[in-house]
């Protein structure tokens, strides 16, 4: 009896855990951003996004980049945050503040800058069709000394 029983359950995990499945991949994730420094990586999908007139919001945790003082970052992005135009958003948190505005970047998937040796945020932002944010992804990068 308890063997049968084993079995029936067995036998009803499989369409069980298909269905959570099927229903798990129902909401379509955000497009995604990734930073990158050497052999050092970090992607994030939006911390804020809008779909369908709907906000969306990324788990809240901002991703954090360590990299070596003075290296390059890259940002890459999506195919459609490239398609809709972009703008990257760069504040170094130093004694005096500076706030680097990329211009907006339309079809390019790629953008890049050197880091200093003082912390920085980078906010990526989609832009809408009238131009207002569509889509927000927030990374902070970390220098190190090696």
């Amino acid at each position: 009896m308890i063997g049968m029983r084993r079995r029936r359950i067995g036998w009803l995990a499989p369409p069980v855990i298909g269905g959570m499945l099927i229903l798990a991949g129902c909401q379509q994730p955000t497009p995604g951003v990734t930073l990158q420094s050497g052999s050092r990586v970090v992607r994030d999908d939006a911390t804020a996004y809008i779909r369908g007139g709907k906000e969306l919001r990324g788990a809240g945790a901002v991703k954090v980049l360590t990299v070596r003082a003075g290296a390059s970052v890259g940002i890459d992005v999506d195919r459609s945050i490239a398609d809709h135009g972009w703008s990257v958003h760069i504040t170094t948190r130093a004694s005096t503040q500076t706030t680097l505005d990329s211009p907006t970047l339309s079809g390019q998937r790629h953008f890049s800058f050197n880091v200093g040796s003082t912390t920085t945020d980078v906010v990526v932002s989609q832009l809408g069709a009238d131009g207002s944010p569509q889509g927000l992804w927030a990374f902070t990068i970390q220098p190190t000394l090696q």
